[in-house]
C-alpha cells in the first residue's frame, strides 16, 4: 500500500533528554557561519547553506541555539557583556557563558550583518526555522532513522544532527509576543503534511505541534492520520521484524493502541471543524477498524455527501462499502462500492470488493463482470491508478504548496517587531 521505501523517525534515549551538551570551542564561529547561511539560503533550495549546516555534527547543531541567543541579545543591546544560556535550553538558570574578546567581536559582527539586511532578531529565528526545515526534508537531517521497504526493516541510519529539533527550538522562541504564532502554526501544518507525503513519521514533532496548538483542527487531523498509518499491517509487520541498536526505541504502539489514538484525534479535529470532510473520511475508516461500524456508516455517508474533491468522494464510498459489509447490509455495500467505481472507473479496490461480494452470494458471473474492466488494456496509466494505494500519504498531497506558503510567511520580515 505504500511506496517501495519509507521512513519512521526514531529517538535515542540520550537525544530525548533536552539538555545542552559540552559546548565546542568553535561554537561562536559556527553560530556566525549559521547567520551567514540563514541570510543566504533560498527557501526550498538545496543550496550551499543547506550543504554547509547540514554537514555539521550533532554536537554543533545541538549547541547552535545557545550562541544564536547571544547574537540576538547583541542585536537588541550592542553593549551587552553578560550572556547566559537561556533557561529553556538548560535547567541551570545561572549557567553563564564567558566569551573571549574575539568571540564577542564575532557575535557583534554577525549581529551587524543581520541588522544590515533590515531584519530583526525574530526575523533571524524565523529564517533559521526555514533553513533547518529544508535540511531536514531535503538533506535527510533527521537524527536517527529506521528505513523500511515492503514490510521489512532494511537498515538504521544515524545522521549528523537532528534539524527537526533545531527548527523546533527556534520556533519555540517565536511566541505570541513576536506576532509569529500564526506563522509557526502554518509551519507545523506544512511540515506534518510534508512528513506524511514522504512516508516519514516523527512522534516528537507531532507531540510538540499538538502541545502548542491544541485547538488547531488541521494538526489534530494530520497527527490522527499518522497514528492511523502506524496501525497499518505494513507498518506493524515492519516494526515486528526490526532489531534496534542499543539506547534506541520506536514510539509506536500496537495496532489497536494506534487506532484508538487515531480515533480520538480525528474526532477532536471534527469537534473543532465539523466541515472537515477529509478528517471525517479517515475517522469513518478508523471507526470500522475498532468495531464501531454502525457509527462509521453515519460518518462516511456524511463525508460522501460533503466531500468536494473526487479522491475524497472515492475514499468515502470505498470505506462506506466496507463499513456496510461489517453491518451485514450487503446490498447497500454494493451500492457504495459501485459509487466508488464511478468516481475512479478503473480503480481495483471497489471492483475487487464487488467481485468478492458476488462470489460470497454464489454469483460467479457477476463476480467476473465486476473485475472485467480491469482486464481490458488501457494506455492511460493515470486512469488505472487506484487512489487506495496512496491512501496513507494522501493527507500530505498538498505538502509542496503548504511548505512554500509557510516558508514565505517565515522569511517575510515583520515591520511591527522593529
Amino acid at each position: 500500500m505504500l511506496g517501495a521505501a519509507w521512513l519512521i523517525a526514531t529517538a535515542s534515549v540520550a537525544a530525548a533528554q533536552a539538555r545542552i551538551v559540552t559546548r565546542p570551542e568553535d561554537a561562536v564561529a559556527h553560530a556566525a557561519e549559521w547567520v551567514d547561511a540563514v541570510l543566504a539560503h533560498q527557501p526550498g533550495a538545496t543550496d550551499a547553506a543547506v550543504a554547509l549546516v547540514g554537514g555539521w555534527t550533532a554536537v554543533v547543531v545541538k549547541n547552535l541555539p545557545v550562541d544564536i541567543a547571544s547574537i540576538r541579545k547583541v542585536m537588541r543591546d550592542p553593549r551587552a557583556r553578560v550572556f547566559q544560556v537561556p533557561i529553556e535550553l538548560s535547567p541551570r538558570v545561572d549557567q553563564e557563558i564567558r566569551y573571549s574578546r574575539r568571540e564577542r567581536e564575532a557575535l557583534a559582527a554577525a549581529a551587524e550583518r543581520v541588522v544590515g539586511r533590515g531584519l530583526s532578531d525574530t526575523d533571524l529565528l524565523a529564517r533559521g526555522v526555514v533553513l533547518h526545515t529544508d535540511i531536514a526534508l531535503f538533506n535527510n537531517g533527521t537524527g536517527t532513522i529506521l528505513r523500511f521497504a515492503d514490510g521489512q526493516s532494511l537498515d538504521v541510519e544515524r545522521n549528523r544532527g537532528d534539524h527537526w529539533e533545531a527548527a523546533r527550538t527556534l520556533a519555540n522562541a517565536l511566541d505570541k509576543k513576536t506576532g509569529r504564532e500564526p506563522d509557526v502554526a502554518a509551519w507545523y501544518r506544512a511540515t506534518l503534511a510534508a512528513l506524511s507525503s514522504i512516508h516519514m513519521w516523527n512522534a516528537t514533532h507531532a507531540e510538540r505541534a499538538l502541545a502548542r496548538f491544541s485547538d488547531d483542527p488541521e494538526l489534530q487531523f494530520l497527527v490522527g492520520c499518522q497514528h492511523e498509518t502506524l496501525a497499518s499491517p505494513l507498518t506493524q509487520s515492519s516494526i515486528a521484524s526490526t532489531r534496534l541498536p542499543p539506547a534506541t526505541f520506536l514510539r509506536v504502539r500496537s495496532a489497536s493502541g494506534e487506532l484508538k489514538d487515531a480515533a480520538s484525534l480525528l474526532q477532536r479535529a471534527l469537534e473543532l471543524n465539523p466541515r472537515h470532510a477529509e478528517a471525517r473520511v479517515h475517522y469513518g475508516r478508523v471507526l470500522t477498524q475498532i468495531d464501531r461500524a454502525a457509527q462509521a456508516v453515519i460518518e462516511l455517508r456524511r463525508a460522501a455527501a460533503e466531500a468536494t474533491e473526487p479522491v475524497l468522494r472515492y475514499y468515502a464510498q470505498l470505506f462506506l462499502g466496507a463499513a456496510l459489509e461489517e453491518t451485514n447490509d450487503v446490498q447497500a455495500a454494493r451500492e457504495a462500492y459501485r459509487a466508488a467505481a464511478r468516481v475512479v472507473p478503473r480503480a481495483q479496490a471497489p471492483r475487487l470488493a464487488l467481485s468478492q461480494l458476488a462470489l460470497a452470494s454464489g454469483k460467479r458471473g457477476e463476480a467476473v463482470d465486476a473485475i472485467e474492466p480491469l482486464l481490458l488494456p488501457d494506455n492511460n496509466e493515470d486512469d488505472a491508478r487506484d487512489p487506495w494505494w496512496s491512501y496513507f500519504v494522501s493527507c500530505g498531497r498538498n505538502a509542496t504548496a503548504l511548505i512554500g506558503q509557510a516558508s514565505e510567511r517565515l522569511v517575510t520580515p515583520r515591520a511591527a517587531e522593529r
